[in-house]
C-alpha cells in the first residue's frame, strides 16, 4: 500500500508563498544587509591591523641598525631601479609595468637583509619541494667540494722552497720580536729576509688559531693549500718503537705558546734521524703536518683532541730561532713531591696557571668577602653562571636571565614585593638572615651570638679538662724536674745529721712525704743503709714538750770552759800593794 504525501517540501510549486514579502520584511532584509556590510568592514579593518602588528613585530626582531647601513658601516641610499633592455620600441608600452606611488615608496623602503630573514622564516623544511631541491643540489655540492679539495691539494708542497741552503746560515745573537710567532728571540738561525721568502704564500697558524680551525668532532685540517703550525719546543722525549708487528721508530716533542700545548709525533727512521736534534726552546714552523685525532686510552667518553704527525722524509720543519722568555715552573707538586716544570713565560709569569690558581684560592680563602660557598671559576655549563652566596644544597645551574637584579623596588603590590624579595633570598643568598643583613646595616644575626656563647663555653670546658688532667697526672715535666732536685737536696741534708741534732722536723712533715716515695728504692751500701735508718728514727721520734733553751749539760760544759780559761790567764798574778810607793 503506497501513501501519497501532498505537501512534500522537496516539491517545486508554481506559486511560492515566500516570494511575496511585505514592506516590513524588506526593511528587515536591508538592515541585515547593512549589518553584514558593517561586519565585513570591521573584519577587513581587524585584518589590516593584525598585519600591521605582525609587520611591527617583525621589524622589532630585525636589527634596526641594519636597515639603512651597509656592511662597510655607511648609510645606504636607495638607488633607481635597473634599466631593462627592450627588444623593440613598439613593445615599450606593453613591457613597462605600471608602478603606483605607494608601490614605488615600498620599493624604496625594501631592505635586502629583512627580505632574507623573512624568506628564511617562510621556508618550510618539511615539504616535498624542499626535499627535492636539497636532493638535487646534494650531488652538485659534493662535486663542488671534491673539485675545491683537488685544487687545494694540487697547490700543496711538502718542503720549503730553497731550504737546502739553510745549513750555510750562521747563528746571529739578537734581542728582537719574531713577527710570525710573536715571541722574543735571543738567537736567530735564519735571517729575517730568508724567513719571509720561505713563508711567502703560506698561511701562518699559531697554536690558538690552529685549535680554532681544527674543531671536533671531525677534526678536519685547515682548508688552506699550505699552512704552518708555529710554536716553541717545550719538551722532547726519547726515541721509542711502536707496538706493531714491524716496529717503527718514533719520538714526540711538544709545541707551546705559553697558553696551549700541542704534541707532534715523528714516525719513521729517516724523519727521526733528521729531526731528533731539535733543541728545547727553539721556535719552529711545521709545514702541512697531518692531523692525528686521539682520545685517552680506556676512556670511551673522554675528551677528544688531536695531535700533529710527520711521517714523510721531506724537510718540513723550519728552525727560526731560540726563545728568550721560555722557562719552566719551579713550584713543587705536593702530591708527587716533584717540581712542576710546566712551560711559562718568564717575562710575565712566575709560575704556571695551575699553581697561580692555587695561590689565588689560598689567598681568597683568607678574605671574608671572597670566602663564599660557591667556588670561583667559569660556569660549568653553557648558558649558566654562578650566583653570589649560593648555598651548597641548591642546584648549581642557575640561569641569570630568569632572575632579577639585586634591587627591591617600591613599585607594585605588597605581594609582588614579597615575591621579589623571596626570589632574591632564594637565588643570591645562603639563607634569609644573610639577605636581611645585606639590606639592613643594623641587623645582628642571633645565630652568630649563639655561636660566640657556645665557643666561650667550649673554651672554658677545655680549660677545666686540662686542669683536671694535670691534677690527675701530676705536674708537668719542668715542675717534676724541680721536685726531683728538691728531693735530692733534702736527702743530702738529712744524711749530714743537721736535722737529727736539731731534734724536730721544721718542714712540718713535708720531708716525710718526700722520703716515703723513695722508700721503694734499696741499696746495698751499709753506710747509706745506716744513715737511712737514722733518718727513719728521726722521722718517727716525737717530743711532747719542746724547749728551745740550751740543756743543762751544755750549760755546765760552757761554765767549765770559761773557768779553765780564767785560771790559765789570771791565777799567777800578785795582788799585794807593797810595790806601791807613797810619795
Amino acid at each position: 500500500m503506497v501513501h501519497i504525501i501532498d505537501n512534500d517540501p522537496r516539491e517545486v510549486k508554481l506559486l511560492d508563498p515566500y516570494t511575496d514579502l511585505s514592506e516590513d520584511d524588506k526593511e528587515q532584509e536591508s538592515d541585515i544587509q547593512r549589518e553584514l556590510e558593517m561586519i565585513e568592514r570591521k573584519k577587513q579593518d581587524l585584518i589590516s591591523r593584525l598585519k600591521e602588528n605582525k609587520r611591527k613585530l617583525l621589524s622589532k626582531q630585525l636589527d634596526p641598525n641594519m636597515k639603512n647601513i651597509n656592511s662597510r658601516g655607511r648609510v645606504e641610499v636607495p638607488r633607481s631601479p635597473k634599466r631593462e633592455s627592450l627588444p623593440a620600441q613598439e613593445n615599450l608600452q606593453h613591457n613597462v609595468p605600471q608602478v603606483t606611488h605607494n608601490q614605488a615608496a615600498n620599493n624604496k623602503k625594501a631592505n635586502p637583509n629583512e627580505e632574507d630573514i623573512v624568506r628564511k622564516e617562510l621556508d618550510v623544511v618539511a615539504t616535498t619541494s624542499y626535499f627535492q631541491n636539497k636532493f638535487k643540489n646534494s650531488k652538485t655540492d659534493e662535486n663542488r667540494m671534491v673539485t675545491a679539495y683537488q685544487q687545494m691539494m694540487s697547490a700543496r708542497t711538502h718542503t720549503f722552497n730553497g731550504s737546502t741552503s739553510l745549513s750555510d746560515n750562521k747563528t746571529i745573537q739578537c734581542d728582537e720580536l719574531e713577527p710570525y710567532s710573536n715571541f722574543h728571540i735571543k738567537k736567530r738561525y735564519i735571517p729575517k729576509d730568508e724567513v719571509d721568502k720561505l713563508l711567502h704564500g703560506i698561511k701562518i697558524l699559531r697554536l690558538n688559531k690552529l685549535f680554532a680551525k681544527v674543531r671536533p668532532p671531525s677534526f678536519s685540517e685547515p682548508q688552506y693549500s699550505n699552512w704552518v703550525a708555529i710554536g716553541a719546543i717545550s719538551s722532547k722525549e726519547d726515541v721509542k718503537l711502536t707496538n706493531a708487528a714491524k716496529p717503527v721508530k718514533y719520538f714526540k716533542f711538544t709545541l707551546t705558546d705559553f697558553r696551549h700545548n700541542l704534541d707532534v709525533y715523528v714516525f719513521g727512521k729517516k724523519p727521526v734521524e733528521r729531526y731528533y736534534n731539535l733543541r728545547v726552546g727553539d721556535i719552529i714552523a711545521v709545514l702541512n703536518p697531518e692531523i692525528l685525532p686521539w682520545r685517552p686510552s680506556g676512556c670511551v667518553n673522554g675528551i677528544k683532541s688531536f695531535n700533529l704527525r710527520i711521517g714523510h722524509d721531506f724537510n718540513c720543519i723550519l728552525e727560526i730561532g731560540a726563545s728568550r722568555d721560555l722557562g719552566w715552573c719551579q713550584m713543587v707538586n705536593h702530591g708527587q713531591s716533584k717540581i712542576c716544570n710546566s712551560p711559562i713565560n718568564t717575562k710575565t709569569d712566575r709560575c704556571c696557571e695551575f699553581h697561580r690558581e692555587l695561590q689565588m684560592r689560598s689567598t681568597a680563602s683568607k678574605r671574608i668577602e671572597l670566602s663564599g660557598s660557591y667556588a670561583l671559576g667559569a660556569p660549568t655549563k653553557v648558558g649558566t653562571q654562578p650566583s653570589i652566596y649560593k648555598d651548597n644544597n641548591k642546584s648549581r645551574n642557575t640561569n641569570p636571565a630568569k632572575h632579577k637584579m639585586f634591587s627591591i623596588t617600591g613599585h607594585g603590590s605588597k605581594k609582588e614585593q614579597e615575591k621579589e624579595k623571596h626570589e632574591i633570598e632564594a637565588h643570591h643568598f645562603s639563607n634569609k638572615r644573610a639577605a636581611k643583613a645585606f639590606f639592613d646595616d643594623s641587623f645582628q644575626d642571633p645565630s652568630l651570638l649563639a655561636n660566640l656563647e657556645s665557643k666561650r663555653r667550649k673554651i672554658k670546658a677545655s680549660k677545666m679538662d686540662r686542669n683536671l688532667l694535670k691534677a690527675l697526672n701530676g705536674e708537668d715535666a719542668s715542675q717534676s724536674k724541680n721536685k726531683q732536685q728538691v728531693k735530692e737536696i733534702t736527702e743530702k741534708t738529712l744524711q749530714t745529721g743537721v736535722i737529727q741534732r736539731l731534734g724536730f722536723d721544721p718542714s712540718g712533715g713535708q720531708i716525710a712525704k718526700v722520703l716515703d716515695k723513695s722508700r721503694g728504692t734499696k741499696t746495698d751500701d751499709p753506710t747509706i743503709s745506716k744513715k737511712m735508718g737514722l733518718i727513719n728514727d728521726l722521722i718517727h721520734f716525737k717530743k711532747d714538750k719542746i724547749k728551745l733553751k740550751p740543756s743543762r749539760e751544755i750549760q755546765l760544759e760552757k761554765r767549765h770552759r770559761r773557768e779553765a780559761i780564767w785560771k790559765k790567764h789570771f791565777q799567777d798574778t800578785n795582788d799585794s800593794d807593797s810595790d806601791l810607793e807613797i810619795v
